[in-house]
Order: C-alpha cells, then structure tokens, then sequence
C-alpha cells in the first residue's frame, strides 16, 4: 500500500461504518499491512467487520487496476485483546509515532 491511491481506498473503508458499527480510534496503514485500534459496538462481530473491509477494499482495489495480488489481503488477521485503560492509551500512542499513512 505504498501507493496513496491504495491507502485512500482502504482509509476510506476503514471510516465507512465508524460511528455506527464500530468506533475508528486509530489506524496505520504501513506497506504491506494496516493496524487498527477500534471498538466493536453491540451486536457487531470481529469477523465480519474485518471481512467487511477487506472484502470491499480489495474489490475497489481490483477494479480500479492499482493491483494484481490475488487475493489482496490475506485470509487471516491477528487480533490483540486491549485489557486497560492505560494499554489503550500505549497502543495508541504507538500508532501515533509510526511515520506513515494514520487516521
């Protein structure tokens, strides 16, 4: 995703249900793969959103020629369990010091 035009369409995504299925906290979007720091809202479930936005963005992503991977994304994703108060604050923060593509 070094190309802006690839980051914007997954940018982009990211934000289409924020607020209504999810809360978007923070994102970076590095080369080859996106950190995501977000609150899944009730009746919401991890599986689905991600495939929600993996499955849209690489449909995007394919149509408008800006890549020939397939599949885009890989299947799987590694979630992390935030536990506190003070480790969110510490993700975060983390996110805010990588130079690249952030929301």
């Amino acid at each position: 995703m070094r190309d802006p035009r690839l980051a914007q369409i997954v940018a982009e995504r990211l934000h289409h249900f924020d607020g209504h299925r999810y809360d978007l906290w923070s994102y970076v979007i590095m080369p080859n793969h996106v950190h995501v720091l977000f609150t899944l809202r009730d009746g919401e479930s991890l599986p689905d959103t991600l495939q929600g936005w993996k499955g849209v963005s690489s449909r995007l992503i394919h149509k408008t020629g800006l890549s020939a991977l397939s599949p885009f994304w890989q299947p799987d994703y590694f979630d992390r369990l935030i536990r506190s108060p003070e480790h969110f604050s510490t993700v975060k923060a983390t996110f805010a010091k990588i130079p690249l593509k952030r929301g």
